[in-house]
């Protein structure tokens, strides 16, 4: 049952890494203002999936709302 709570990770590292390959395929005046951007709020989904991986059953559905 612990290794199906941490199915979600891999998942989203696989959408942070096809989003990073299509800002690369960006020019590069958008690649720079619009890819900052997404990596950053890609980068904060991954933080809060193993945070909320972490936590109490009982307390997950509290952060995620």
């Amino acid at each position: 049952m612990e290794d199906k709570e941490l199915l979600l990770i891999p998942k989203v590292e696989k959408y942070i890494q096809y989003i990073i390959e299509i800002i690369v395929k960006l020019p590069r005046t958008e690649k720079f203002s619009i890819g900052n951007e997404y990596k950053l709020s890609m980068y904060e989904v991954l933080k809060d999936t193993v945070y909320i991986s972490k936590i109490d059953k009982a307390k997950r559905l509290y952060y995620i709302q």
